[in-house]
């Protein structure tokens, strides 16, 4: 179906599981987290490359992502908490359910069957998790006991620039759990890293560890980077050219004044597709390689461009021309500060609202 001037996504999974091997040469065993649609990156498209290339562990947050990618995994671990009423089917299924409460712990012990079950201990998120002792804990578990096959946590401010709270997270942690595996009579699977404590703190991988924005791509605040390669491209394509002259208005409200004689170029891409609007006062879109500004606010479904200065280096545009918004040329991360937000929720948006979507293979 051919699309027109659609704004479109490309997600090239070759370099998803290229990022994949790398990290596991860096950090060792994870679980790939395909949470909300992979991240904005389609979530069976995703598991069905990783599972060909040998990575077939994943994490998400509920049982109907667990559901969509079932075919593709090994092993299944369901962040977020489900309804009790369909312990059985997990069960059945064979997915991992996290258990953060002792409310949550009573109930699930009292269903006639119980899945396997990984422990999340809150070590100061104050998000989800226990924040008991192990021994209250242990004797809560009841016949949960026998399902328990791992425990974790999750760490605040990994991507920090001090990174002393995350050490003191890690410390708790490790004492915690280490009570938690004697009460419970074995070896649990341990993990606490995401992408940023693994990137920076080997202690924190455990047995293994949990990579979301590192997978696609990303390397998070304070972290080295190890040549992970973005994996979405988020682009438009030029629709009309103007000349704007000094003074003139562009785009909507009044206080967008041209402050040069300019070049326009207006783009089929917008926040209806995930294009933030706060983009405007600082985002560096590429026309054809070359950097560019937004001229006037982000409308629903269009955007205009000052291409003055492309046009004055050779690279004089066109409608049709391919407008990235961020991509391999263009880090997440840049397009996310300048709109001040973060990479996590320019991608979601986009993954989610654009509807163009093509998957490189």
């Amino acid at each position: 179906m051919k699309t027109g001037y659609s704004p479109g996504v490309e997600i090239n999974l070759v370099s998803l599981c290229e990022n994949a091997e790398l990290l596991k040469k860096t950090v060792g065993d994870f679980y790939c987290v395909l949470k909300c649609d992979a991240y904005g990156h389609g979530d069976r498209q995703c598991a069905e490359a990783l599972s060909l290339a040998g990575f077939d562990r994943f994490a998400v947050f509920s049982v109907s992502e667990a559901e969509r990618i079932r075919k593709y995994s090994k092993e299944i671990l369901i962040l977020g908490r489900s309804e009790p009423e369909i312990a059985e089917f997990e069960a059945e299924r064979g997915y991992i359910q996290t258990v953060s409460s002792l409310e949550y712990l009573e109930i699930l012990g009292n269903r006639s069957v119980i899945p396997r079950v990984h422990l999340k201990l809150d070590c100061g998120m104050n998000r989800s998790g226990f924040r008991c002792s192990p021994d209250l804990i242990a004797g809560k578990l009841g016949k949960v006991r026998d399902r328990v096959c791992g425990i974790y946590t999750h760490f605040h401010s990994a991507d920090c620039p001090d990174i002393g709270e995350t050490e003191a997270e890690l410390s708790e942690f490790r004492t915690k759990s280490d009570a938690v595996e004697v009460l419970v009579g074995r070896k649990l699977l341990r993990h606490a890293a995401a992408s940023a404590a693994a990137l920076r703190l080997p202690d924190s991988r455990f047995d293994l560890s949990r990579m979301g924005i590192a997978l696609y791509g990303c390397v998070p605040d304070c972290c080295p980077s190890v040549g992970l390669i973005p994996v979405m491209k988020f682009y438009g394509r030029v629709t009309e050219l103007r000349y704007v002259r000094k003074g003139e208005n562009i785009g909507y409200g009044t206080g967008n004044r041209a402050a040069r004689d300019m070049l326009v170029a207006t783009a089929a891409a917008g926040y209806s597709s995930g294009l933030r609007r706060e983009l405007y006062r600082g985002g560096k879109p590429r026309l054809n390689g070359y950097p560019v500004s937004f001229a006037g606010k982000i409308c629903m479904d269009r955007c205009m461009l000052d291409v003055t200065d492309a046009a004055e280096n050779g690279i004089f545009p066109k409608t049709g021309d391919i407008v990235e918004f961020f991509g391999e040329r263009t880090p997440v991360s840049e397009a996310a500060k300048a709109a001040g937000t973060i990479s996590y929720e320019l991608l979601t948006n986009v993954g989610g609202c654009c509807k163009n979507k093509i998957w490189k293979k």
